[in-house]
């Protein structure tokens, strides 16, 4: 039963879908495990800033909001640290590989959201419109995520590119806290779909 729930969500219920096509994709699922944490932490950095920017209307908040971030930043650090002090003696060449070639892919997305946060930094984006250009390079990350890891991710991807527009024509004032919250939790969301995923490899594997 939990085998066939995990395939539901992951879009693994094509009766015209081999077994080694669920395979590739269990193997793509199990080149993420590693990053999971990185959607923890930014999606609860996501999430209680905009917690705080909404409770800011009643209380004085002050820097809190940076403090968050340089949590966030020090426990990424942390994170890389401990993936590249981790061996993956499990792992054969071509899994390598395949990890290797996924991992570039995501380098266009880093850098993207690097460029936003410099534009941002030194204010040559409108900081009414800066939630915007980070929920659409978020919700376009979900989309190539999917090219891999399967539907949610694709329908992620397309939830928060509709719900950025809805926001941006008709909520544009409550972009920051809207989109901060929402991102938030779709990355938290994606942390818990790629752990269940890596035990329905595990589970395969053994």
């Amino acid at each position: 039963m939990k085998d066939a729930k995990i395939e539901v969500i992951f879009g693994m219920v094509n009766t015209e879908q081999t077994i080694s096509e669920k395979q590739a994709l269990l193997r793509d699922i199990r080149w993420s495990r590693p990053y999971i944490v990185f959607f923890i932490i930014w999606g609860s950095q996501g999430l209680l800033a905009a917690v705080l920017e909404f409770l800011e209307q009643w209380f004085p908040i002050g820097r809190w909001g940076l403090v968050l971030v340089g949590i966030a930043i020090a426990a990424s650090l942390f994170a890389l640290w401990r993936i590249n002090q981790s061996k993956q003696a499990n792992v054969n060449k071509a899994a390598r590989g395949a990890q290797s070639n996924k991992g570039r892919a995501v380098v266009p997305v880093l850098l993207a959201v690097g460029a936003v946060w410099t534009m941002g930094y030194v204010q040559a984006i409108d900081p009414l419109y800066t939630p915007l250009l980070k929920s659409f390079i978020l919700a376009v990350g979900y989309a190539q995520l999917g090219v891999w890891l399967g539907k949610p991710f694709i329908g992620m991807g397309i939830w928060l590119f509709v719900l950025t527009i809805v926001v941006a024509v008709e909520y544009l004032g409550l972009a920051s806290v809207l989109l901060g919250g929402f991102g938030g939790v779709s990355m938290l969301a994606s942390g818990w779909l790629l752990y269940i995923g890596n035990n329905q490899f595990k589970e395969e594997a053994g």
